[in-house]
């Protein structure tokens, strides 16, 4: 016990990494999306396209030959789409900032609107454990 509260006491909020100390040094800020956000990250989208990928060269079940397949298909991946995988969640993240206006400007113009609490997080009974292990596509 006695060295897990030292731990809490030593361990910061907020991990500090050595490139955003570089980009504000520059004037730069680093923005991140939530992890494991396969919409909002577009290697998630490119790691999709190598398993596909794989998964359709995959056939006779040989490990080494899986390994061969999947070096060639990385090295081979090509520019054009990581950049089309960065202009779609561009455009997913417009999409949001959008929505999101509407909401603003629907609750703005309609006082009468009373957001649930469950949706704000102030019902103390709350927690993430309440969330079920439904697999989301």
């Amino acid at each position: 016990f006695e060295v897990e509260d030292l731990v809490r006491k030593l361990k910061s909020e907020e991990p500090n990494y050595r490139v955003d100390d570089l980009a504000k040094q520059r004037g730069h800020k680093v923005l991140r999306t939530p992890p494991y956000n396969c919409q909002l990250n577009p290697i998630e989208l490119v790691w999709s396209d190598v398993k596909r990928m794989l998964r359709e060269q995959n056939v006779d079940q040989n490990l080494g030959a899986n390994l061969l397949r999947a070096k060639h298909i990385l090295q081979t991946y090509t520019a054009d789409s990581w950049k089309s995988h960065v202009r779609h969640v561009k455009k997913l993240e417009q999409m949001y900032w959008d929505g999101d206006l509407q909401y603003e400007l629907a609750l703005d113009t309609n006082p009468e609107i009373e957001i649930p609490t469950e949706i704000c997080g102030d019902d103390e009974n709350n927690s993430d454990d309440d969330i079920d292990d439904r697999e989301v596509h």
